[in-house]
């Protein structure tokens, strides 16, 4: 009876212990698998924003500077879109009156900014 009783507690210590382990392991695997996910993710809109960057120096250089402008208007609407208009941060305020203040002086972000409100 005593031997019975000890292996019962033995595999119930056993199933305890493998099943924190087995616990522990999957959650850092999923962890590190969303981080993994979220620096690919950054990686790619980083690139996106060199290359867009790239190419409105390309257009300063060549003295196309309302094409310059024109690209990087893109990027100043669809923030103010989604962040400006709802602001709630004294940070996203500013910004967004920043961005006002740009849009009542150049017509082709406040295009951009209209386009993007439609």
């Amino acid at each position: 009876m005593k031997a019975l009783i000890a292996s019962s507690v033995s595999l119930l210590v056993g199933l305890a212990i493998g099943s924190y382990t087995g616990y522990r392991y999957y959650e850092t695997h999923i962890t590190n698998e969303a981080v993994k996910q979220m620096l690919e993710q950054m990686e790619s809109a980083d690139s996106e924003h060199a290359a867009e960057a790239v190419r409105a120096i390309e257009f300063i250089e060549s003295d196309e500077s309302s094409n310059a402008v024109r690209l990087l208007s893109r990027p100043i609407a669809n923030y103010y879109q989604w962040y400006a208009i709802h602001a709630g941060t004294d940070r996203e305020r500013e910004l967004g009156a920043i961005i006002g203040r740009l849009s009542s002086t150049n017509h082709i972000v406040a295009d951009a900014i209209r386009s993007k409100a439609q």
